[in-house]
């Protein structure tokens, strides 16, 4: 068991907890730092690529009423990275559906989705569904990017008229 409880009183830099590693050669599954309770993984950084990963991932907000907020560091004018959660796993950190649905957002000067939200349903046959307040399904885009609403009528946008199910095309 090990207690670190400092007393930190400067105005320098401090670090409650440093680890610096060499990394010259070391199996693939190594890890710069491991987490463990009970004999299972809640966090890790991988030596590779120096990525934490947390295992059962759970954020909470500091206070009642306060906003979690997922971001990433960059200033403005320069908001050129994005964030993807994903279902499965990913190919070389890019989201792909054959792994599972994702979402992305990416910042106003990412080279390849400015400003984008971009919702992927995973596989062949993933659906991307849509649900009321009170947790009802409502509608759903599916796999062949059909359209359905609950009620199977969605509007046509040149007169209005009730179409049933349909591609919608703007």
């Amino acid at each position: 068991t090990a207690n670190l409880t400092p007393t930190w009183n400067s105005t320098g830099t401090l670090y409650g907890y440093y680890l610096d590693v060499t990394h010259t050669a070391a199996g693939a599954s190594s890890r710069a730092v491991s987490i463990n309770r009970g004999g299972n993984v809640a966090f890790e950084v991988d030596i590779t690529t120096n990525a934490p990963v947390v295992h059962g991932l759970s954020v909470k907000a500091a206070a009642s009423g306060a906003t979690v907020m997922l971001s990433n560091t960059t200033a403005d004018a320069s908001d050129t990275s994005g964030i993807s959660v994903n279902g499965g796993g990913s190919g070389a950190g890019d989201p792909t559906f054959t792994r599972g649905a994702y979402f992305s957002v990416y910042g106003n000067e990412s080279a390849g989705q400015p400003g984008n939200v971009v919702v992927v349903a995973g596989g062949t046959t993933g659906t991307i569904k849509f649900y009321t307040n009170s947790a009802t399904f409502y509608a759903e885009i599916d796999a062949a990017g059909l359209f359905r609403s609950v009620s199977g009528v969605v509007p046509n946008a040149s007169n209005g008229a009730a179409l049933g199910s349909a591609k919608l095309q703007w």
